[in-house]
């Protein structure tokens, strides 16, 4: 299984489906799933996990003719990017109702498309992973940064994401699998004592903030913040 995060095109152009999939698979992050005009009506129905779907201007009006367009777009608006060889008619844009929010142009510069990418990602988890105070400690989930008083230590994003499920279910038991699908997208090729490394460093800097008063336990394959 991969952890992945799943790209879709929309295109004719194969040349470019083939040289995005190759430059995905060298950076590692993102997987590619290839739609042409034939079978454009599987992408408007696809349910499985997309992150955002990239679209060449030459199919506007093979899609604009899909029944399934509108409902299509309210979807996922927030997370189509238009692939243009230069600037589009806004007519064009406007009349299948499709206002992206992102457009690129051809030749692709692949740093600045995986940047993208990222954010998406990054935007989509935010309002799961939000700020939290507990007692004394306060967690900056976007500064990455762990805060008692004057005190701060940084924290990597998986010890953030730790840090925010034990710091927001205080004295309850959070599953290692549960952490382990959550933070990594859990395969079996994840070890627990890959958890177990990343909770040892966090309870590092809980103490080097001055928090001794918290302590994480394992409990029965869980994890458990024990504020007294």
């Amino acid at each position: 299984m991969s952890n992945k995060k799943t790209i879709a095109i929309i295109t004719n152009n194969i040349e470019l489906s083939l040289l995005l999939k190759e430059q995905f698979d060298i950076q590692g992050i993102f997987s590619l799933k290839f739609f042409n005009e034939i079978s454009i009506d599987l992408a408007l129905n696809k349910n499985e996990k997309i992150l955002a779907f990239m679209i060449t201007e030459d199919l506007l009006q093979t899609l604009k003719a899909q029944k399934n367009t509108e409902s299509f777009w309210q979807r996922n608006k927030k997370t189509t990017i238009l692939i243009s060889k230069n600037e589009t008619e806004h007519d064009v844009v406007n009349d299948i109702r499709f206002q992206p929010l992102y457009t690129i142009i051809l030749p692709i510069e692949f740093r600045a498309l995986t940047k993208l990418l990222s954010d998406l990602v990054q935007q989509k988890e935010e309002p799961r992973f939000s700020n939290v105070d507990l007692g004394d400690v306060f967690l900056d989930i976007v500064g990455r940064k762990i805060h008692k008083h004057e005190k701060s230590a940084k924290l990597t994003e998986k010890e953030s994401k730790i840090l925010w499920y034990l710091l927001s279910n205080p004295n309850l038991k959070i599953d290692q699998k549960l952490l382990l699908k959550e933070i990594w997208g859990y395969t079996e090729e994840i070890e627990t004592r890959t958890l177990t490394t990343h909770i040892y460093r966090i309870r590092q800097k809980l103490l080097e903030i001055g928090e001794d008063g918290y302590e994480i336990r394992n409990i029965e394959n869980s994890y458990i913040l024990k504020t007294g």
